[in-house]
């Protein structure tokens, strides 16, 4: 009695392992651009940001965990005014609106994009978004934000 196994073939066997490496290089790229935090626009006039100094927060009507708070809390660090509320009643006098979309996955942040734009509108606003970055919700805001807003006078001044 003679056993054969069905990639005992040598064309079998590398046909197999040529898929398996482009399967696999397909997945590495895959997370790898993902991994990468990225801004994007469109092709309308770019509003100016480092000019912008007081901001509203919309809080998304599905964030049950807090991260109007979180973007708060780092315009803060970042020497910026900023209040939170719902997009009905945002104030008149602030330079930028400041939206977000989260997605959780169990109790890990998946994936954060952040868009900045004008509060009076006409100028294209900036977007930064995140994933499978691994971070806690603060270290992903701060990083969009680092991407989103430039450095301000005062901030280049102190180093």
């Amino acid at each position: 009695m003679t056993l054969t196994l069905l990639s005992s073939k040598p064309e079998r066997r590398k046909a197999w392992s040529w898929w398996t490496l482009a399967g696999v290089c397909a997945v590495v790229t895959g997370l790898w651009g993902c991994a990468t935090p990225t801004a994007t626009g469109d092709d309308r006039e770019a509003a100016d940001l480092s000019q912008f100094r007081t901001f509203y927060v919309v809080r998304s009507a599905d964030d049950t965990r807090g991260i109007d708070r979180v973007i708060l809390h780092q315009l803060d660090l970042l020497g910026l005014k900023a209040t939170s509320g719902v997009a009905s009643a945002r104030p008149s006098d602030v330079d930028g609106e400041v939206t977000y979309l989260a997605t959780w996955v169990d109790n890990s942040l998946f994936k954060l994009e952040i868009e900045i734009r004008p509060a009076a509108g006409g100028l294209k606003g900036t977007r930064a978004g995140s994933y499978l970055q691994r971070k806690q919700p603060d270290g992903m805001v701060h990083e969009l934000l680092q991407i989103i807003l430039p450095p301000r006078a005062a901030e280049a001044r102190a180093k």
